[in-house]
């Protein structure tokens, strides 16, 4: 095999890199962020779009109430983008090498700056002057947390999560 330029990919039918990072990549992300192994995968289907939806308003509120960030703000926004897209680029480069078998696609790899992930949405969160729509928010994003995470194990434990503590 040979690496593919993205005009073969194309060719065959592949994504190019926009259709990739938004169909394939940030799915896959999710997909296989969970597994504690990184070969266990939990996809929490049926909220997933609410995840991404969740996104979307997140860019929305901020294009709306965030007008001077800070330079560490900034800078935190500034890190995680540049992380994110070169962990892009190393797993488009594996899918060219590998024929977009998901490889090398692990959420786990965009844990070094999860953190700061999180620390810009809380950031934004709470730069929401709305009252309103700032609780509606934080409501929002505690019960996509609880539905899809501790809730769902404790649910699911015995089949969704079987043999990954074994």
């Amino acid at each position: 095999e040979h690496k593919l330029t993205i005009a073969e990919s194309i060719e065959l039918g592949y994504p190019n890199p926009l259709e990739y990072v938004i169909d394939s990549w940030i799915p896959n992300m999710f997909y296989r962020i969970f597994g504690i192994l990184g070969h266990l995968s939990y996809f929490p289907t049926g909220t997933i779009i609410f995840y991404r939806l969740l996104f979307l308003w997140m860019l929305l509120l901020s294009a709306r109430y965030l007008k001077r960030p800070s330079f560490a703000v900034l800078s935190m926004a500034g890190i995680f983008l540049f992380y994110a897209l070169v962990l892009f680029c190393i797993n488009y480069n594996s899918e060219l090498t590998y024929g977009f078998r998901q490889i090398a696609v692990q959420g786990r790899y965009i844990f070094p700056v999860i953190g700061s992930a999180y620390v810009l949405l809380g950031y934004m969160v709470e730069k929401i002057q709305n009252q309103s729509v700032r609780w509606l928010t934080l409501i929002w994003i505690l019960m996509l947390f609880f539905i899809s995470g501790p809730i769902k194990f404790l649910l699911y434990q015995e089949t969704i999560f079987n043999g990954w503590f074994s």
